[in-house]
């Protein structure tokens, strides 16, 4: 498959020699010379010719958010900012839960698909959940499954989220009769799913402002909403 945006770079023997040295599994390659506005063009031409997943380490979450949305700009969709952790006591809530829930997207991604991941020295530091432990706190549910509301909210609060009133944001989650609202951090938008009795009636994807539903669908993948999970 022909793509103009990445095949271009063949055109540069230097980079013709990369591929193969990679492919070849040659270490340590050393590079230089590359300007940081073509930074974004570079990884994508990368990726397009050696598909997988991959890790871009940089300097500065201002330098790791530019190269992130210049790869998203590009078209990449499997793509993940991984931050540092916030520090509570020296940044607002709001930033801390976006940076939280950012984490659990890349750490979902590196788990269930083969992303490229950009990310910063100092959130390398970080100490993060064991994969076992996010695993275990990682389901999915069913338009075929049997729901019982007092262990599924047993197991959402187990796995970190927030049970209240209406559903808002990432994180949580809400019962009201024979309704379960979920808003998954992985998610851009909350699921609703209704019972009919025990079982699934519909599971629907729904705006958290207007509550009005967007479509229907057949599963809802929930991870952590949280990474020190017991």
């Amino acid at each position: 498959m022909n793509n103009f945006l990445a095949d271009i770079m063949l055109t540069m023997d230097s980079y013709k020699n990369l591929i193969s040295d990679v492919k070849k599994k040659k270490s340590v390659i050393s590079l230089n010379g590359i300007i940081e506005e073509g930074l974004g063009h570079f990884l994508y031409s990368v990726d397009f010719h050696m598909p997988g997943e991959k890790i871009f380490i940089t300097y500065s979450e201002q330098r790791g958010k530019k190269v992130y949305e210049d790869l998203k700009n590009l078209g990449l969709e499997n793509v993940y900012f991984f931050p540092k952790k916030e520090d509570f006591f020296y940044n607002s809530i709001a930033r801390s839960l976006d940076s939280s829930n950012d984490q659990i997207k890349a750490l979902w991604a590196m788990i269930h698909k083969s992303p490229i991941i950009i990310t910063t020295a100092e959130a390398c530091l970080d100490k993060l959940v064991t994969k076992d432990n996010f695993d275990l706190n990682s389901f999915i549910i069913e338009f075929s499954d049997i729901i019982e509301i007092g262990e599924l909210s047993k197991r959402l609060i187990k796995s970190g989220y927030e049970n209240v009133p209406t559903v808002e944001g990432k994180g949580q989650f809400s019962v009201r009769g024979g309704i379960i609202d979920i808003f998954p951090p992985i998610s851009e938008n909350p699921y609703r799913i209704e019972l009919f009795g025990d079982e699934i009636d519909s599971i629907r994807i729904f705006d958290p402002i207007s509550q009005r539903s967007i479509e229907n669908v057949e599963y809802v993948e929930v991870s952590p909403a949280i990474q020190n999970v017991l």
